[in-house]
């Protein structure tokens, strides 16, 4: 991989990692925290600001975007579960005020 991938792909995961709706300095904040990295060291990646990115710093942000997408995967998964539950109940009402309406049989 180029150095010019590594370089985008970094900038791409530091920007995913800071989330969005926040202002840029909130999010390089963010991404830091998310990271374990400097502000600095993020800001760095963001605007693609380095030659050469060193390994460990490539591999720690890979790891933290790894973890932040099983943890938005799992809160999808959880909304899921929530939602087919509710579904369900929805559906149980229906079927009650269905019957209601038909009257005796």
């Amino acid at each position: 991989m180029s150095a010019d991938a590594v370089s985008a792909e970094m900038a791409e995961h530091v920007i995913a990692l800071g989330g969005n709706g926040r202002s840029v300095k909130e999010a390089i904040w963010v991404a830091a925290r998310r990271t374990g990295l400097s502000a600095g060291q993020i800001k760095r990646l963001r605007y693609g600001e380095w030659q050469v990115i060193p390994a460990y710093i490539a591999d720690t942000v890979r790891a933290a975007r790894r973890k932040e997408n099983e943890r938005l995967r799992d809160a999808a998964r959880k909304e899921y579960e929530t939602l087919e539950a509710r579904i369900a109940r929805l559906e149980a009402v229906l079927q009650d005020v269905d019957a209601d309406r038909a009257g005796p049989a």
